[in-house]
């Protein structure tokens, strides 16, 4: 049995598919050209059976039932030569992951330090073994548990997804990456985003006016983004959380802005603010409430009217 705190896979390549043996060329006829071998087919991999540890838990028959999905989207991220294609396995692949959290919350038990996940450590191989392009952590103080996109390891360099993208022709994937990444750290766009810096389970504080220049970033790869209608959702989601950090509609809630934390200087959130002004494709609307905010030098409560 394998305690998960925060992060459990080993990464493995999926397994190879037998090579098949080609079948004989049958007896030539008398007088006549022999007749050519039929075309050798290679078998389909079974998958392999559910591990006994799931009979009769949550996740009894998941296995078997979702595991020609997982070998699909491997496969998938293999052979995908575009971005469009690419792309297109990874929608699929956010829609496979997505359903996990349910099921797999159900292996866990409260304990004096909290709530503790435990994953077979059969279950936890196979998953790495059949899909080494998503990973299992969880969220909500440890009561659900969740796959996401991205590698086992936990290391960038290990990211199937980033590899393929690389590989592919065509920029939308490297570029629709790229800005997940740097929204959330990993391939999947959920759960804790980067301008969320947390230093307790709910909140933290947001990086925006630090220098680096994040809410900038995000924002110029969501231009870069605009006319592809496949991410369109994903793009359009990002920049309305990243928008809404910079007005603050609702006050800071849970994560003000750090600078402002340990000073009230704000020149570093009207620097990044007014770079994006002159960086960003804004409409109409958001820009005047960027500048609105710049003018008013950034409260940190709502402006009542």
């Amino acid at each position: 049995m394998l305690s998960l705190y925060l992060l459990a896979c080993t990464s493995s390549a999926p397994p190879a598919v037998p090579s098949p043996t080609p079948a004989a060329a049958p007896e030539p006829a008398a007088a006549s050209e022999p007749a050519p071998a039929p075309e050798a087919t290679a078998p389909a991999v079974a998958p392999p059976p559910q591990p006994a540890s799931l009979s009769g838990t949550p996740l009894d028959g998941w296995y078997s039932s979702h595991i020609a999905e997982s070998d699909a989207i491997t496969a998938g991220i293999a052979s995908a030569q575009s971005d469009d294609e690419l792309l297109a396995v990874w929608k699929r692949a956010l829609v496979f992951t997505e359903p996990l959290s349910e099921p797999l919350s159900g292996f866990g038990e409260e304990t004096e330090y909290g709530f503790e996940l435990h994953v077979p450590d059969d279950i936890v191989k196979a998953l790495a073994a059949r899909a080494p392009w998503m990973f299992l952590t969880y969220y909500a103080e440890g009561t659900v548990a969740a796959m996401e996109l991205g590698p086992p390891s936990g290391e960038k360099k290990d990211d199937r997804w980033l590899a393929a993208a690389a590989r592919t022709s065509g920029d939308a994937d490297d570029v629709l990456f790229e800005l997940v990444y740097a929204a959330y750290a990993q391939a999947s766009p959920r759960g804790w985003a980067t301008w969320q810096r947390r230093d307790w389970d709910y909140g933290g504080c947001s990086p925006m006016g630090e220098g680096a220049q994040l809410h900038l970033t995000l924002l110029k790869l969501t231009d870069t983004l605009a006319a592809n209608t496949q991410v369109a959702d994903t793009v359009a989601r990002i920049r309305t959380s990243v928008l809404n950090d910079i007005l603050q509609p609702q006050g800071p809630g849970e994560f003000p802005y750090c600078v402002l934390e340990v000073s009230e200087d704000a020149s570093g959130l009207i620097a990044e603010a007014t770079a994006i002004l002159a960086e960003v494709n804004l409409t109409a609307a958001e820009k005047a409430a960027v500048q609105a905010r710049i003018d008013a030098g950034f409260p940190q409560t709502i402006q009542q009217p």
